[in-house]
């Protein structure tokens, strides 16, 4: 009962109050990871989910986008080994970001990850040498162009599979093709604006200054939409900087880095290989014409990257010393020499600077017709 007095000698008004016990809340998301991972173990990482029927739209570990198999009756969202074991985490413990999709929370939990063997990797910021890329622009106007068949070759066409290469080189001096072992396609996740937003806001927690070192690993087609948003969010809060795109190898070690620096000019894909299949295909098909030790790269992106894109690609079982570096037209079954890649060796990587994608030929030395 409620009863209510208005004054001294006044009749009391009273009313009466129902209380029901009100419906329990829905249940939250949760999600938990049971065990630590250890790289090189044949195990999949098995992530257990509650109160989620529908399925996830992304997961990133380590900020890296990795794709994954989802049962929804069990609850159980599996990333297979093989993509485990291609990430090649850090030791330690990582973050575990899972995008349900519009009008849900975005899940987080800790991955404890223990690492055989750490990838050597290039660094943060390319490391330019004036000196020595001036050295690669002289000696690429000092050779200038030429046609197959000389020692001098920069340019032409060939026939796959067709008679004779010319030149007086011996086969028996012809120098092994440097390819990695094990082809493995590179995987091409396109990039969302959370772990868009979610590289930013890392990257402005351990920048210098005002320069950001954004970084991403596994990504494939970064949209207009993502880029414009990265490049706005920048500028309105005075930072400059790069993107650092990674795309790695089956053994964990980054095979193919693109440094895009800020403003972004447009929408473009950041996979790259140095291994796989197609990447085989044509380093053997060069291999059969030409004497060089030499290496492929292929860049995923169709066309221009609208800039100029500086690319640090891992280098294979035999280093180059002189990197000359052609793009391959495949559709044409051409190639020319790219006069300003301003390219260089640091470590075990071929830096390199291109405008466009596709397939690249990394040649110690300028090609030389068996």
């Amino acid at each position: 009962p409620v009863e209510l007095v208005l004054h001294t000698g006044s009749a009391t008004l009273t009313a009466t109050l129902v209380v029901e016990e009100a419906d329990p809340p829905p249940p939250q998301p949760e999600i938990h990871i049971d065990h630590s991972y250890k790289q090189g173990q044949p195990e999949n990482l098995v992530i257990r989910l509650e109160n989620v029927a529908e399925a996830p739209e992304s997961l990133s570990i380590g900020g890296a986008l990795l794709p994954f198999s989802w049962d929804a009756e069990a609850g159980i969202l599996t990333v297979a080994v093989e993509r485990m074991q291609y990430l090649n985490l850090d030791p330690g413990s990582h973050a575990v970001t899972l995008v349900i999709g519009p009008g849900h929370p975005v899940l987080t939990a800790t991955l404890v990850v223990e690492v055989i063997e750490l990838p050597q990797l290039p660094p943060d910021e390319d490391p330019a040498d004036p000196d020595h890329k001036d050295e690669d622009k002289d000696k690429d106007k000092e050779n200038g162009g030429g046609q197959p068949g000389g020692s001098d070759e920069h340019s032409g066409s060939y026939r796959p599979g067709g008679g004779g290469g010319g030149g007086s080189v011996s086969r028996e001096k012809t120098t092994a093709i440097r390819t990695p072992a094990a082809p493995v396609d590179s995987p091409s996740i396109p990039l969302s604006h959370t772990a868009a937003q979610a590289a930013y806001t890392a990257a402005k927690a351990q920048a210098m200054g005002r320069n950001l070192a954004l970084r991403l690993k596994g990504v494939g087609e970064v949209s207009a939409e993502v880029v414009e948003s990265l490049s706005r969010q920048a500028t309105a809060e005075g930072y400059s900087g790069h993107l650092l795109l990674d795309t790695l190898t089956a053994s964990g070690a980054v095979g193919v880095r693109l440094y895009l620096p800020f403003p972004l000019a447009g929408a473009f894909n950041a996979g790259g290989r140095v291994e796989g299949a197609a990447v085989e295909k044509v380093a053997q098909t060069f291999g059969r014409w030409f004497n060089n030790p030499l290496q492929v790269m292929r860049l995923e992106q169709k066309g221009s990257f609208g800039q100029r894109v500086r690319v640090a690609a891992l280098m294979g079982s035999g280093a180059l010393s002189e990197p000359w570096i052609y793009r391959y037209d495949e559709a044409a079954n051409t190639y020319r020499l790219l006069q300003d890649a301003d390219a260089y060796i640091s470590g075990s990587y071929v830096y390199l600077t291109v405008e466009q994608g596709g397939c690249f030929i990394l040649s110690d030395g300028p090609l030389v017709r068996k």
